[in-house]
């Protein structure tokens, strides 16, 4: 069962309602390790993920609802905060809280490159929205993992995790802090680097360019790839636009191809992507 600490908090300014609060910022989520799931779903995948959490915070009016989300947190073994309305008003991101979230230890351990499969790398992708969809999309169609590299949004931001929908306690995540190093190692294990580019050849068909071992590589938003991995990559595509508008939605891009890879996964030369 939760453990529940003390009484019901009623003050913004109490100490640990403050640092609750400091995990909307990065400088907080970084000075304790910490980020925020917001809401019943967020807060049931990261209990049934087996994330590593550091206290469940909710209301009482979520805590006297005969809901499987209520259920779940009461069957859990975390500490358990009380808080008003307000306080969690305070704490959370969202405008409208659910009564329910979870403060989240920022996981150490960094995830190894996968030995095959599909990697999802993000080329300075900043957009919170797209950073989250993206992650959610990998985790829909079965990716093995989504890379982070150069000025992408913070994957534990309020609006990133939001976004995933709870596929952050599904799909690994990590960031490249060595792009070119994991580049070398996955392209030693046979990976294949399809990049999205404008300059790129008009895509036709997922069958013609995945294979079993493939880093499908998302520019960012403004600047489209870095030279540095458009130079890397073994094939640059674009997507037909036979409209008006000029470029596409990161997170759209990236859904379309991934939804072609996943059904070019059968013609993968007879092998297991996952």
């Amino acid at each position: 069962m939760a453990q529940l600490i003390g009484e019901v908090l009623s003050s913004v300014n109490n100490t640990f309602v403050r640092r609750m609060r400091s995990l909307k910022d990065k400088k907080g989520r970084r000075e304790s390790g910490l980020y925020l799931a917001d809401g019943p779903h967020l807060v049931g995948e990261a209990l049934k993920g087996g994330a590593d959490i550091a206290c469940l915070i909710a209301t009482p009016a979520f805590l006297e609802r005969d809901t499987p989300e209520q259920r779940q947190v009461r069957a859990s073994d975390v500490r358990l905060y009380q808080v008003q309305e307000r306080v969690m008003a305070a704490i959370c991101d969202t405008r409208t809280p659910q009564g329910v979230a979870a403060a989240v230890r920022i996981p150490q351990e960094i995830p190894p490159l996968p030995e095959k499969g599909l990697v999802v790398l993000l080329d300075g992708v900043s957009d919170p929205g797209n950073v989250g969809t993206i992650i959610r999309t990998a985790d829909a169609v079965g990716a093995a993992m989504v890379l982070l590299w150069g000025p992408c949004a913070d994957v534990y931001s309020p609006k990133v995790v939001r976004a995933t929908m709870g596929a952050l306690y599904h799909v690994p995540v990590r960031g490249a802090l060595d792009v070119q190093a994991d580049i070398a190692l996955l392209k030693a294990r046979g990976f294949r680097l399809i990049g999205t580019h404008l300059a790129g050849d008009a895509y036709q068909s997922g069958r013609d360019v995945f294979t079993a071992r493939n880093v499908l590589v998302i520019g960012s938003e403004a600047r489209g790839m870095s030279e540095l991995l458009r130079d890397a990559c073994d094939a640059l595509v674009k997507l037909p636009m036979p409209g008006r508008a000029e470029s596409l939605n990161a997170a759209v891009a990236a859904g379309v191809f991934l939804y072609d890879w996943l059904r070019a996964k059968p013609h993968n030369a007879g092998e297991q992507i996952r």
